[in-house]
């Protein structure tokens, strides 16, 4: 997901390991690291800000399902339009359901992918903080951890960015809520969390 209330279309779940595919012909839609969370404004349209987000989407789950992982699409991306846009015009958590369900063994977490969200100028990144404060009660409700996952696929949890972030400036992006800001060098490494490719090559 990016800013913008988790309004992108289901995408393609076959063919990968686990449920994951429509990775193939992506690469091209990933946005090198630029000064980010500044830069959604600045994209022409909602429509590229979407493939951005789809793009990251699908490398995010392309890199679990490598190292092991069987991830599904979650969230407003299993809804229809009409329903996205009604959760859109309310208060419920729901408009911030993680993007992603991946499970490996005996653990599932819950993801939440932050396209173009970190700044290159700061080296920080960025999560609205009505996303961080919904997340905070899924995990106490479903007893299982969310995790984002940024461009450079960092890996921070609302309970980390709670307590290293410093509250950002206000935005006509996405919700319009408050942005929580955190240095990158809080991100624990993907592959200390989802462990490495080898070890997913080992299980085959």
């Amino acid at each position: 997901m990016d800013t913008g209330g988790h309004s992108r279309r289901p995408v393609d779940v076959t063919g990968l390991p686990g449920s994951w595919s429509g990775v193939a012909g992506t690469d091209s839609l990933i946005v090198p690291a630029r000064d980010r969370y500044a830069t959604l404004a600045r994209m022409p349209s909602f429509q590229q800000r979407k493939a951005v987000g789809d793009a990251h989407e699908a490398h995010v789950a392309h890199e679990l399902a490598e190292r092991g992982w069987d991830v599904s699409p979650w969230g407003q991306a299993v809804l229809s339009q009409a329903i996205r846009s009604a959760l859109r015009r309310t208060d419920s958590y729901l408009r911030w359901t993680p993007d992603l369900a991946a499970a490996r063994d005996r653990r599932v977490v819950l993801i939440d992918c932050k396209s173009r969200m970190t700044s290159s100028t700061s080296h920080r990144h960025a999560v609205e903080r009505s996303a961080v404060m919904a997340h905070l009660h899924l995990t106490a409700w479903t007893q299982l951890p969310v995790a984002y996952v940024f461009d450079d696929l960092g890996v921070l949890t609302p309970v980390d960015i709670l307590l290293s972030g410093r509250t950002g400036p206000l935005t006509t992006e996405g919700s319009g809520s408050a942005y929580f800001l955190v240095p990158v060098a809080r991100s624990l490494a993907f592959d200390k969390v989802f462990g490495t490719v080898t070890r997913a090559a080992e299980r085959l």
